[in-house]
């Protein structure tokens, strides 16, 4: 897209808040896609820690087992809240598939918040020479979005980790969404497919991964994968919410 393109698609974003205002998607109260008293009860909120290999709880959301790291390539994930949590799904939902910029704003407060109340520990899991790295969406849905919602939210935590953003991984077009398929080995084959590295991209040795709903683990299991196989040693992951 364009950045005229981009500039009028965004104001009428904005003119679209103005024109008709948003009611808080939690409480129904008239002026802000997540109101203040709602957003504070999110903020409350003291994370999802669950194996992903196997959605047990676990330490910081570490792979609890052999056996669990032997089925994903991530060293534990972490997410701000559980999918069940409607402010943020929906305010998730709002950004996506209607770009509405101040529920990005919200989901962005929300991630950024956690992972500050988290750096500590983030901080001991991932080392001093992390990168954050968001998992890429096809050029294509990004021109059309006018945003990649995982590039947003890692920009969001890249503040209070203290630890730069590089978009090093790349996406080839895929006939299926990963929400089209139910299957957790159609999800993880459908992906398999499209995520990639450029020939000669130098990978850091640690990354943290972002991206906005964690379900099945298919797409941060490949992104993993195809970063361990080019060197990276550890890789975790942190999503908004988690199916």
């Amino acid at each position: 897209m364009g950045r005229q393109s981009e500039f009028w698609l965004r104001l009428g974003r904005g003119a679209a808040g103005v024109l008709f205002p948003h009611y808080c998607v939690e409480c129904g109260r008239e002026g802000s896609v997540i109101c203040d008293d709602c957003r504070l009860n999110l903020s409350a909120r003291k994370g999802v820690f669950k194996c992903p290999g196997c959605a047990a709880p676990s330490v910081w959301g570490a792979a609890c087992s052999t056996a669990c790291r032997s089925r994903t390539s991530l060293d534990g994930v972490m997410s701000a809240a559980a999918y069940a949590e409607t402010a943020a799904r929906e305010a998730l939902h709002l950004y996506k598939y209607s770009g509405i910029l101040e529920a990005g704003r919200a989901i962005s407060g929300v991630l950024g918040g956690f992972a500050a109340r988290s750096q500590p520990v983030m901080g001991s899991l991932l080392g001093l020479e992390a990168v954050i790295m968001p998992v890429p969406l096809h050029p294509w849905r990004e021109a059309w979005r006018g945003f990649n919602q995982a590039g947003t939210l890692a920009t969001a935590v890249a503040a209070p980790l203290g630890l730069p953003v590089r978009s090093l991984l790349r996406r080839r077009f895929g006939w299926k969404r990963q929400t089209q398929l139910d299957s957790p080995l159609l999800r993880h084959r459908n992906v398999e497919r499209m995520i990639f590295l450029e020939p000669g991209t130098r990978v850091p040795e640690s990354v943290l991964l972002i991206d906005d709903v964690f379900t099945t683990g298919a797409t941060l299991s490949v992104c993993a994968r195809v970063l361990r196989a080019r060197g990276a040693k550890r890789v975790w992951g942190l999503t908004l919410l988690r199916g």
